[in-house]
């Protein structure tokens, strides 16, 4: 994921985010995450463990990623939703704590599409 396109629902904070007072996009341009594993929980639910690098340190982090089935048409598709939360001081993204909270949600969504 890009850095500079994090969109935390406020035009007008978006770019306060990207500048180097939080994700330094400009000297950090991606957030990545590897997963190491991928194990089926229930019906629809998977828990993808994983490496998440941000600001250029790496933690580990595991989520439950709710999938569903949906048919568009002809495509078959399934769509991927996770909800987690991180602490931003791990990362070393200091700026306005303790006024501003170490805590942040994590919303994920994705999708896959087959013809």
């Amino acid at each position: 994921m890009q850095s500079g396109s994090v969109d935390v629902g406020l035009p007008s904070f978006n770019d306060y985010v990207r500048s180097s007072a939080f994700l330094d996009a400009e000297r950090h341009p991606s957030i990545d995450f590897v997963s190491t594993s991928v194990k089926r929980v229930g019906d629809s639910t998977v828990r993808v463990s994983g490496d998440l690098t941000l600001l250029g340190v790496t933690r580990p982090l595991t989520v439950d990623v709710a999938v569903k089935p949906a048919a568009t048409g002809s495509l078959r598709r399934l769509d991927f939703h996770a909800e987690t939360h991180i602490d931003r001081l791990e990362f070393g993204m200091n700026s306005g704590f303790p006024l501003v909270s170490g805590d942040v949600e994590l919303i994920i969504s994705s999708e896959a599409a087959e013809p």
